[in-house]
């Protein structure tokens, strides 16, 4: 365990340094993520807004209360959780500052190895290094991105997301919710440092902004925290993560 809090304490630490794109010359504060380190899953949404800019914790604002809401109708405390950002600075709009928006790939990219180091530390035993599968809970189309742009699909996975000349085309959030929903989680492997594959089963769920805009007239806050009842109880029902069956075992 003291080895994996030094290491998320160096990402803190290169999180708050970095300067690799201009999202720092406009943040308030970088907001790396936090939660427990022997998490029962991990939460990954897109960016920072405009609330958590303004303290460096994610998921505080009114996305923030809708989520932690369904977290807790789910019986599972937020702090039982490790939640964080694909990026970790605010992406705001050019003619408005003050309104946020998702971040582009160029903004992604630099910014995933930050992403990447935090879900291999955790996918770590506590014992070790040992590598284990890791579930996630993605919250948003830009969460579940990364994880297309940013790791390799198996098999399954590979097949929702095809690949075309202008990269890969993400199919309706929608859909995939409600694959997952039905128990059919997009599986992704990363190499870990020693070079062990690591497996993300990988849960979509709508981003609650979203839901606050409308849901398109059919996802509202009830099919929201419905549906995230459903994958919530499937992620549990594998195990808690330090509970999981090694990688490759």
């Amino acid at each position: 365990m003291k080895r994996r809090e030094e290491e998320m304490d160096r990402i803190r630490e290169s999180v708050a340094g970095c300067a690799a794109c201009a999202l720092a010359q406009s943040r308030t504060f970088a907001v790396p993520g936090e939660g427990s380190l022997t998490p029962k899953f991990v939460l990954v949404g897109e960016a920072p807004g405009k609330d958590e800019d303004a303290c460096g914790r994610p998921f505080v604002g009114r996305c923030g209360k809708v989520l932690r809401t369904a977290l807790e109708a789910c019986q599972v405390d937020p702090d039982d959780v490790f939640i964080c950002n694909a990026v970790k600075c605010r992406p705001s709009r050019p003619d408005n500052p003050m309104k946020d928006r998702p971040p582009e790939i160029g903004e992604m990219r630099p910014c995933s190895g930050f992403l990447r180091r935090q879900l291999l530390c955790l996918a770590g035993d506590g014992s070790g290094w040992a590598r284990r599968t890791v579930p996630v809970l993605a919250v948003g189309r830009t969460a579940l991105r990364w994880f297309v742009e940013f790791a390799a699909p198996e098999a399954g996975a590979a097949a929702r997301f095809p690949r075309t000349e202008s990269g890969w085309k993400l199919l309706s959030v929608t859909s995939l919710v409600e694959a997952s929903a039905s128990g059919a989680p997009n599986v992704f492997r990363m190499e870990g440092d020693d070079g062990t594959p690591v497996r993300f089963e990988v849960y979509p769920i709508w981003h609650p902004g979203y839901v606050l805009n409308g849901g398109g007239g059919r996802v509202t806050r009830g099919v929201f925290a419905g549906t995230m009842r459903t994958i919530v109880g499937r992620m549990l029902a594998e195990g808690p993560l330090a509970e999981r069956p090694l990688a490759g075992a």
